[in-house]
């Protein structure tokens, strides 16, 4: 099946007669400010569209690519939520089927609770200008307080990184794009991809521990910028935390291993 392309979906959500779910239909859209037009960011399987349903901030995500993401599994993924209180570190996320219409057939999308915050890596290059090392520090440790509470009920993000992580205006951490989630109950085939590359190890299975590898370099990452927030201008805001895909092939080897260890913390020294 030939999905619509992000610009199919552009051109769809400027036209209300393609619009067949309500909470679409009642949407205006965020435009961009040179094109005047809706302008979403678009990942490997998605685009996603800011608007404003009845004064409400709300994200709509359309699907560009075949993917593993169904509504039952976003069903189950929010009684999950729910039902393990993790529901205060995510954005909610409902599946609906049938939302618009693109070259004469339905479509689903994935409406979204839209957080009002900075991507973790602006989060983190907000701290370095800073000069907020207590504050990196702090960040540090609301990371791993809440990859402990996830891995406690067996939830796993599967894309673990800083676009997908959200530090809200309130500093609580929010993550989003659940298409490659674990669940106890998960059922169906493993998602498409197996997240960014500069995160995750080549091959990663997927299953309930494979966010442990991304969460410890983050971890990592921010405790070592807490004590030499100039790791930053060297490799950091790169699409990446301080590591890249590069540095998982020669582990301990490449600069900014040396760099870490030079830091003599228990908390980041290997």
């Amino acid at each position: 099946m030939t999905y619509p392309s992000a610009s199919d979906y552009v051109a769809a959500v400027q036209n209300k007669n393609a619009l067949i779910d309500p909470e679409l239909r009642r949407a205006t859209f965020v435009l961009d400010p040179i094109w005047h037009i809706p302008r979403p960011p678009t990942g490997n399987s998605a685009v996603v569209f800011q608007a404003t349903v009845d004064g409400e901030p709300r994200g709509f995500r359309f699907f560009i690519r075949e993917d593993a993401a169904t509504r039952e599994r976003y069903n189950n993924l929010h009684a999950f939520l729910d039902q393990h209180r993790l529901a205060d570190c995510t954005a909610t996320a409902t599946w609906v089927d049938g939302a618009i219409t693109v070259r004469g057939l339905s479509w689903p999308m994935v409406t979204m609770q839209w957080v009002e915050g900075r991507t973790l890596d602006a989060y983190v290059d907000y701290l370095v200008e800073a000069h907020d090392s207590r504050g990196l520090r702090t960040l540090a440790d609301s990371w791993r307080a809440l990859l402990g509470r996830m891995q406690h009920v067996g939830f796993a993000h599967g894309d673990l990184q800083h676009g997908n992580v959200l530090v809200a205006t309130d500093c609580t951490l929010r993550l989003v794009d659940f298409d490659g989630c674990w669940l106890p109950v998960t059922t169906g085939p493993p998602p498409n991809e197996t997240g960014h590359p500069n995160y995750q190890l080549p091959g990663r299975p997927w299953g309930p521990w494979m966010d442990t590898f991304p969460a410890l370099l983050v971890y990592t990452a921010l405790r070592g910028l807490a004590i030499r927030p100039e790791l930053w201008r060297d490799y950091g805001a790169r699409e990446n935390i301080l590591f890249t895909k590069d540095d998982f092939t020669r582990p301990f080897e490449t600069p900014v291993w040396t760099d870490l260890q030079r830091l003599g913390d228990q908390s980041v020294s290997y």
